[in-house]
């Protein structure tokens, strides 16, 4: 709280030495927030493990992957966060032969629309589509416009996974945990074992 009242000349030279230092550190903290606010509570690497894992619980993947998977890693060139994530994903995903036991191959797809998305998403096959932070189109809308392609869908960031991506990870009590949206899931004929449900965090 700042103190405003002039008591003396002497209380007010200290008073605005406090307020000028709390203004200092006020400022200095919420611009170190929002240099992080997209950083991922997991690790890109650990995300990429997780999703190795998880490929496997869903009975329908097959239909995602003929013959190997291939993947679209979405990143809208407008924002930094966006493309930084973006690039360790791929990075990430370059070092490895297989995913969910499945051959994969990883693809960066430029966001322009919802509408250029599922083009591309078709046109690569894309049974996986992993949705970087800073898109400019809103989450809901965009996983709208992905549903009924059977594809699964998977985001950077715990908030993508209620607002409609289907798979997203989050760090509970220390230990990162699985989020599932159920609800979109079955829109993508995703089709989990029970006893993958039983171990993640449902949220839709």
């Amino acid at each position: 709280m700042l103190e405003l009242t002039l008591i003396s000349r002497g209380k007010w030279a200290i008073s605005r030495r406090r307020s000028l230092a709390w203004l200092g550190t006020a400022a200095g903290t919420l611009l170190h927030r929002q240099a992080f606010a997209l950083e991922p509570e997991v690790p890109i690497p650990l995300q990429v493990s997780l999703l190795d894992r998880v490929i496997p619980f869903d009975r329908n993947f097959h239909l995602r992957a003929i013959g190997h998977l291939s993947m679209a890693v979405v990143v809208d060139e407008r924002d930094g966060d966006s493309v930084r994530i973006g690039a360790q994903l791929l990075n990430e995903l370059s070092a490895r032969e297989s995913l969910g036991n499945y051959r994969v191959s990883a693809t960066r797809v430029a966001f322009k629309s919802t509408a250029a998305l599922i083009e591309d998403c078709r046109r690569l096959k894309a049974g996986v589509v992993y949705v970087t932070p800073g898109i400019a189109e809103a989450t809901p809308k965009l996983a709208a416009g992905l549903r009924g392609m059977r594809v699964l869908t998977v985001g950077s960031l715990p908030e993508q996974v209620p607002q409609g991506l289907v798979l997203g990870s989050a760090v509970r009590s220390g230990k990162p945990r699985v989020l599932v949206n159920l609800s979109e899931a079955r829109q993508q004929e995703i089709d989990f074992r029970a006893d993958f449900l039983r171990m993640a965090e449902v949220v839709g």
